[in-house]
This record gives structure tokens, C-alpha cells and sequence, in this order.
């Protein structure tokens, strides 16, 4: 690999490690702090992750509980308890960028 190659890794190695910082300590405890609770469950089923491919990294929430969907997006017999989507908006691009090994 050339210099290049190497240094283009290392940041964007250090970009996904940001964003992951960024959705632990921001977005999840938003998302845990919206989610309706009858059990606990579903609350405690919510994890981070982050995926790279190329230059594109992506973030996001998981709900491991089946029932998942039907509480963010609802069905026709219940109404919609969006905590995933509004928990996003306190994802922060200037602040993930602050993350970054010489970020500001």
C-alpha cells in the first residue's frame, strides 16, 4: 500500500471509531430515554454498531426484540412510538468530527 492508501485508512478507521463514540454517548442513551417501557426488554435490547464499506459509514441503532418495529412504526391497532428516529437528531456531525484523533 502507498502513503496514501495508509493514511486514507487511518482516517477513515478513526471516522467510524467517532461515529461510534458519537451514537453511544449521544444518540443510544436519547433512543433509552424515549423508548416506552412495560418490561424492560426492548430497552435493554438496543446496541450500537457502525459498518464501512469504502468510504461510506454507517450507524445505527439495533432492537434485537421482534417486536421492535411495530413500537417505532405502530400498526393499525397501535399508534406509532417513534424513540429510533427522533433519538437520531442528537447525532452531531461537528461533534464526531471533534472525536477524530486531531479533531477540534
Amino acid at each position: 500500500m502507498g502513503m496514501f492508501s495508509d493514511c486514507f485508512e487511518l482516517i477513515m478507521d478513526d471516522a467510524q471509531q467517532a461515529m461510534h463514540e458519537e451514537l453511544e454517548e449521544e444518540v443510544l442513551p436519547e433512543a433509552q430515554r424515549l423508548v416506552p417501557v412495560k418490561t424492560g426488554k426492548l430497552k435493554a435490547s438496543q446496541s450500537v454498531g457502525t459498518e464501512r464499506d469504502g468510504v461510506v459509514i454507517t450507524g445505527y441503532i439495533e432492537e434485537s426484540e421482534p417486536y421492535a418495529p411495530y413500537v417505532e412504526l405502530g400498526t393499525k391497532d397501535q399508534p406509532a412510538k417513534p424513540h429510533l428516529r427522533p433519538a437520531g437528531d442528537k447525532f452531531d456531525l461537528g461533534r464526531m468530527a471533534g472525536r477524530m484523533k486531531g479533531g477540534k
